[in-house]
């Protein structure tokens, strides 16, 4: 951590007195600069860091500095890369523990109101916590208990400041924000707060997830967490694609499982070995007939924790950095996947050459732009994509995952895999199912040599039985709305004969 300190001689009482006043702020703080400490808001799943990387003295006042963000210019034609952060820099502590935060204007980035928290307020103390936006109301705080609290396996005694709109008579006025919470915790600041740098545009509050310095809770991912595997670990993803205006589609399903792990001596790289099974479906257009692909082999791979990606890769939740093989900004947002946190990249901003470095970065305009994530101890790229200029669909998603105890999702039976697609059947051109993927109604239509009554037969990807269906005309109706959403193998069967295999997706 960067300190810069403009040092001053003083006499002896004032040393004293000096003494006493951090003393007492140490009581409460709303800024720490001991540990990156991490804040969540479920309703945008959104998580947001404040890491402290310097602390300057200016009088009587101390400045704390938050990593920078992507910010407009003046003009708001350009972003630049070392704006304010979102706790609206620098936070400013005055004497007698008065923290003071402002918000960012979206539009030219600059700073505009200021909201003050006042940590050594007493029970059912008030004060002016900031101006109304766009009127002559103002917004009160006033801690309304304190008391010992539990948050992240933590006890400690906690300030509760409640908020509330207010006229110039001092009557109060209804609005979303009335008897919204910050929370103060004693020995680890802010443990509820706002989003500072947009809080006059939106009414959002942040819960303390996470914490370094010991690490508990969610923080961020960096690329060792992302790829930490133990040996019987297992992974199973799908994958789907179509591309160019729906000419070609490919969907695959794995199961990955980790059967060895090296660590090198100086934990510069991690080195994994997975037995990994799967099938793979190709299909083209206009005939739609799927070849399927099916495999099971052994294969390696090395984290190099030292990469410059790695170390790119560790910023914190929207920390912004150059990347030096694309010539673009780059940003992260991390958000909880799966009951983990996880990160995306955001390439966004690449540089303009008619400008001086660093001063003029533009967004891509981009119609679907897709963005990786990684998440914490199960890996990636992964992606989730609406249609762009390239494909209609891109998803790689993880739909189960067992780490040691833990497990999340409905598990890929690999046998099943293998099955599938490994016999010809004579008629299965001519069997069809539409719409899908379906959502729940599928019409069934059966070539004329069709044996009846058969059975159609649907089970999941473990290979356990969804549905039996008698059929008993060439086309017919069936209704699976009350099944999951995913992938179900359909069996045609007459007599004990299986006449067709083929797939089912419902969404």
């Amino acid at each position: 951590m960067k300190i810069n300190i403009r040092f001053i001689i003083i006499p002896l009482w004032g040393i004293l007195v000096t003494i006493s006043e951090i003393a007492r702020a140490q009581n409460y703080e709303a800024v720490k600069t001991d540990a990156s400490y991490y804040f969540y808001d479920s309703s945008a799943n959104h998580l947001i860091a404040v890491k402290i990387d310097s602390v300057a003295q200016s009088g009587d006042d101390i400045l704390y500095f938050n990593f920078p963000q992507i910010r407009p210019n003046e003009d708001a034609f350009c972003h630049i890369p070392n704006g304010a952060s979102w706790l609206g820099d620098p936070v400013t502590q005055k004497p007698g523990g008065i923290f003071l935060f402002r918000t960012i204007d979206s539009q030219s980035g600059n700073q505009t109101d200021t909201m003050v928290i006042k940590t050594q307020s007493s029970l059912n103390e008030t004060w002016k916590f900031s101006n109304f936006p766009f009127s002559n109301d103002i917004i009160e705080a006033q801690v309304i208990a304190i008391a010992n609290t539990t948050f992240l396996g933590i006890v400690d005694s906690v300030k509760i400041i409640t908020l509330t709109r207010k006229d110039a008579a001092g009557l109060v006025v209804p609005d979303a924000i009335n008897d919204e919470e910050i929370r103060l915790s004693k020995n680890y600041g802010l443990i509820r707060l706002p989003k500072f740098d947009d809080f006059n545009e939106y009414i959002r509050f942040y819960e303390i997830t996470g914490k370094t310095n010991p690490e508990t809770g969610n923080i961020n991912p960096d690329l060792g967490s992302v790829y930490d595997f133990e040996v019987g670990d297992e992974i199973h993803t799908r994958y789907f694609s179509n591309w160019y205006n729906y000419t070609t589609s490919t969907e695959k399903w794995t199961i990955k499982r980790v059967t060895g792990k090296s660590i090198s001596p100086t934990n510069d790289w991690k080195a994994y070995k997975y037995d990994i099974c799967f099938l793979k479906t190709f299909k083209t257009s206009p005939e739609w007939i799927p070849e399927n692909e099916t495999g099971h082999q052994s294969v390696a791979d090395t984290i190099f924790l030292n990469s410059a990606f790695a170390v790119e890769f560790a910023r914190q939740p929207d920390q912004t950095f150059f990347d030096p093989a694309s010539n673009w900004m780059l940003s992260t947002t991390a958000v909880l996947k799966l009951q983990r946190t996880a990160k995306f990249l955001n390439y966004n901003y690449p540089f303009s050459p008619n400008y001086p470095p660093d001063s003029c970065w533009n967004m891509v305009l981009v119609d679907g732009a897709c963005d990786p994530y990684y998440i914490k101890g199960l890996g990636g790229p992964y992606y989730d994509c609406p249609s762009n200029l390239f494909w209609y669909s891109l998803v790689e998603e993880v739909i189960y995952y067992k780490k040691g105890s833990e497990t999340w999702g409905t598990p890929l039976n690999c046998d099943s895999l293998l099955q599938v697609g490994t016999e010809e059947y004579d008629i299965k051109e001519d069997v069809k199912f539409y719409p899908n993927p379906t959502t729940g109604k599928v019409t069934i239509t059966l070539p004329a040599a069709t044996k009846f009554p058969c059975e159609l037969l649907l089970t999941d990807i473990s290979g356990r039985v969804a549905d039996i269906f008698i059929l008993s005309s060439n086309t017919q109706f069936i209704d699976i709305t009350d099944l999951k959403p995913g992938l179900y193998f359909a069996r045609l069967v007459y007599e004990n004969e299986l006449m067709y295999i083929g797939k089912i997706m419902k969404q």
